[in-house]
């Protein structure tokens, strides 16, 4: 038997495919159409975006395919579709049984763009009659979602479907779901949100965007009873679920993504979080000059004895902060990325740069900053942490166009490098000697350093000096280092 009508042969070759590819490889032949067809219909909508509009329209016509023959019929009797409206058409396979990651506003776009398509013109009625038919099919035919995803849509035909939303919900079987994001959600009636409160009580991962947390969403998240990782970008009203997130879910938390572009002033209202202490991972990403200084304070009084990863890009902190809550992670950080933008403290910075070294000892990834004060410290960091496999370091410098020498420095860090360093990023200007350069190479080498990738993307001199490429070929020949330019 050739090795391409084994199934196990195709699952893996279909697995590595995106889902334009796996859409070719349905119409193969109906063997292949057997293998593909759970992998493509698990998730038929992934990478939703106009370019891919006929392919994803016809995933539209598919479903309604599967609608019972008499809904087919009365849908669209008077129609053109004569094949679609034949009672007795039934499709190869039961399509919606597969489906994982529910995507409800996509797919109501694409039934506008499917009738567009197909009656060269608008009619929100029939829209609206195809989308709920197509939802109780999908809600009645599914096991348990991985995700579903409710995006706002300015059109006057999802308007108006969701003026009584608890028509889509009539005779619906009660269905979970793990993951549940929200995007826009403000343009969402809140009894659409509270509808979804009705079918699941078991999400574990929620992405909220721009949302307007007394808009039902307060009670979404309440209502759920294993809630772990809880995404909250650009939310107003954010005292309110965080007061939640303290009075529900405390014991399971574990990890929590706030970012922002402005200040929400009801941060004013909340007291210190102190019920993060199984948070493994935390990210907090803001643009808004003011966010930084109040929001870390109150991340400031929890001793985090599982925390793994802390990711946090900031505008104006308090260099301070940082450092207590360097300190109140108990030396169990695997990762961490801290950046930040015009601070004035250079003296803060020094003291953050030393608590990382002594705080910090079982990195696996480390991004951060050096300024004039502690690029000396550079070797001393490498050397901390045994167990660190990439690092990246930025400029901290009030001048960002400050040129570090590293003639010393980096010679030093060759010394010190441990052998699981893979990638290690200079994204600051540097200049050194070509002596210094091969100098670095040397003490890796006996280091036993032997895939060192050094970004050189900001080395001061324009391109690489052919004394500096000579150097760097030569050692990446040899397998000490292989040189990316970024």
């Amino acid at each position: 038997m050739h090795f391409l009508q084994l199934p196990e042969c195709l699952e893996n070759v279909f697995k590595h495919l995106d889902n334009k590819s796996l859409y070719q490889c349905l119409l193969v032949n109906h063997f292949w159409s057997q293998n593909v067809v759970p992998l493509f219909w698990y998730n038929p909508f992934p990478n939703y975006c106009l370019a891919n509009e006929a392919y994803h329209t016809d995933v539209i016509e598919t479903y309604i395919s599967c609608l019972p023959g008499t809904t087919r019929n009365r849908l669209f009797a008077n129609t053109e579709l004569t094949a679609l409206a034949n009672p007795s058409f039934n499709p190869s396979f039961n399509y919606p049984s597969y489906l994982r990651h529910l995507e409800f506003t996509t797919i109501y776009e694409l039934i506008v763009k499917w009738t567009a398509r197909r009656f060269r013109r608008d009619d929100s009625d029939l829209e609206n009659q195809i989308f709920r038919e197509i939802w109780r099919l999908l809600l009645n035919s599914c096991p348990p979602f991985k995700s579903v995803v409710l995006r706002s849509f300015n059109y006057e035909g999802f308007d108006e479907l969701l003026n009584d939303p608890h028509t889509l919900f009539t005779d619906c079987s009660r269905k979970l779901f793990e993951r549940l994001y929200l995007f826009h959600s403000y343009r969402m009636p809140s009894e659409l949100i509270n509808c979804f409160v009705q079918i699941s009580t078991q999400a574990t991962n929620m992405r909220i965007m721009c949302s307007d947390v007394s808009s039902g969403i307060d009670v979404l998240v309440q209502s759920q009873r294993n809630l772990k990782t809880v995404t909250l970008i650009n939310c107003t009203n954010l005292s309110k679920i965080l007061q939640i997130l303290h009075e529900r879910h405390s014991s399971t938390l574990t990890e929590l993504t706030i970012k922002e572009n402005e200040f929400d002033s009801t941060w004013n209202e909340i007291g210190p979080i102190i019920f993060l202490e199984n948070l493994q991972i935390l990210n907090l990403d803001s643009s808004a000059s003011v966010f930084s200084k109040p929001v870390l304070e109150k991340f400031l009084y929890t001793s985090y004895k599982n925390l793994a990863a802390v990711n946090i890009e900031i505008h104006s902190p308090h260099i301070s902060q940082l450092i207590s809550l360097l300190q109140n992670t108990n030396s169990h950080l695997t990762y961490l990325r801290l950046l930040w933008y015009y601070p004035r403290d250079p003296e803060n910075i020094l003291s953050l740069t030393k608590t990382v070294i002594q705080c910090c000892i079982n990195l696996k990834s480390l991004v951060f900053k050096l300024s004039k004060e502690t690029i000396h410290l550079l070797p001393t960091i490498l050397g901390s942490m045994p167990l660190l496999t990439e690092a990246s370091f930025y400029n901290a410098s009030n001048d960002a166009s400050h040129i570090y020498n590293l003639d010393e420095v980096l010679p030093e860090c060759g010394k010190v490098l441990k052998w699981p360093l893979k990638y290690l990023g200079l994204h600051l200007l540097w200049t050194i000697t070509t002596e210094a350069l091969e100098s670095f190479f040397k003490n890796a080498e006996t280091r036993m350093i032997r895939e060192l990738y050094l970004s050189t993307d900001c080395l001061n001199c324009g391109n690489v000096l052919k004394e500096h490429q000579d150097i760097l070929d030569m050692y990446a020949n040899r397998g000490v280092g292989r040189i990316r330019f970024e």
